[in-house]
C-alpha cells in the first residue's frame, strides 16, 4: 500500500487570503467566501481532515529593486502660486 504525503499548505502564502476589519473575524478567504478567527486553512483542514484544496501561491515579485514599489515623489514639479 502506497503512502501518498500531502503538501501542508498555509494561508500566509496563498493569494485568497484577505484581511477583515472586524476584530471578531479577521481573516477570510475569496475563494472558500469564509470568514474566520482563524487563518481559513486552519478550518478546512478541521471541517474535512485534507488540506485546502483551493490553494494558490502569491505572485513573486521579481523586481530588479528587491521588492520595493514604485512611488510617485511626495511633492509635485509644478510651481504653486
Amino acid at each position: 500500500m502506497a503512502v501518498i504525503k500531502e503538501k501542508k499548505v498555509h494561508c500566509l502564502a496563498c493569494k485568497h487570503l484577505g484581511i477583515t476589519w472586524n476584530p471578531t473575524t479577521p481573516y477570510f478567504c475569496r475563494a472558500w467566501s469564509i470568514r474566520s478567527k482563524n487563518y481559513p486553512c486552519e478550518d478546512v483542514f478541521s471541517a474535512s481532515g485534507i488540506t485546502c484544496q483551493k490553494f494558490e501561491p502569491k505572485p513573486v515579485n521579481n523586481s530588479s529593486q528587491g521588492g520595493a514599489r514604485k512611488t510617485k515623489p511626495f511633492f509635485s514639479k509644478t510651481k504653486r502660486r
